[in-house]
């Protein structure tokens, strides 16, 4: 889910002009042209807690404890509605370049969904897959991806005009060095249903 959150910022950003991220990166997540349907959200407890098991990024611990349960489950089935009724709605490509990395062997997302995030950028692309990786596949491999991510932006991109660069609690601050007070506006997921 934060992958698609992140794209609809990042395209938020471009089409109001309030700057460029020096980079996206999406982490186990097919391309929004791909993202399906779904009816996880629509799951009785025990199906969603399936679910869950099935994925295999969650203590066995956690999902056997009934009262940390009923605090997670709602939160969780939202997450996976906001995701099951996104809809992609087309427009232009990104400008910024975009990272997707997924594992292998991800029972979710598979090589190539994860690589159809390739149209949706005009800017560089890079895929990375990590070997032997399921859907959680980043808990085996922390310092490779912190190294994929330390390296993603692109050196060029952060002198160019309208980057977004960190510049403290709320802040953006643009290419020309001038801060401002950041827009609290949130990107809207479309949900349909």
């Amino acid at each position: 889910m934060g992958a698609l959150i992140a794209y609809e910022v990042a395209r938020l950003l471009e089409r109001t002009g309030a700057g460029l991220p020096l980079r996206l990166i999406v982490s186990g997540a097919w391309a929004p042209s791909r993202v399906r349907g779904g009816t996880v959200h629509l799951r009785d407890d025990d199906g969603l807690i399936e679910e869950i098991r099935r994925t295999r990024g969650t203590d066995p611990r956690v999902l056997d404890d009934r009262e940390l349960l009923a605090m997670a489950l709602p939160v969780v089935r939202s997450d996976y509605k906001a995701v099951e009724t996104y809809r992609h709605r087309a427009g232009p490509p990104l400008d910024t370049p975009l990272t997707a990395l997924v594992g292998d062997a991800d029972p979710l997302v598979a090589v190539d969904d994860a690589a159809a995030w390739r149209a949706h950028t005009a800017g560089d692309f890079r895929l990375r897959v990590f070997p032997g990786g399921d859907h959680f596949y980043l808990t085996g491999h922390w310092p490779d991806l912190a190294r994929a991510v330390v390296a993603a932006p692109d050196r060029a991109a952060s002198d160019r005009q309208g980057a977004v660069r960190p510049a403290g609690p709320g802040l953006l601050r643009g290419a020309q060095g001038g801060e401002r007070q950041q827009a609290a506006r949130p990107a809207r997921l479309q949900q349909v249903g």
